[in-house]
């Protein structure tokens, strides 16, 4: 079965916050990086939000249509 471009769009995006909490943790252990690693952590939680969100929409109206 072929996967539908919401659930590719969902899995990037979970790709993508991998991508940037690995980052953050780097930037975190240099010194003089604090802030941008912070402001990559809340990226990544917003990100996260938003995927969860995405997901529950999906949910629903998976659950409405059938």
């Amino acid at each position: 079965m072929a996967s539908t471009p919401a659930a590719k769009a969902r899995t990037e995006l979970n790709v993508a916050i991998g991508y940037l909490d690995r980052a953050a943790r780097r930037l975190a252990s240099e010194p003089g990086y604090l802030r941008q690693a912070n402001t990559l952590e809340r990226l990544s939680s917003e990100l996260a939000d938003v995927l969860a969100k995405l997901i529950t929409a999906d949910r629903r109206h998976h659950q409405e249509a059938g």
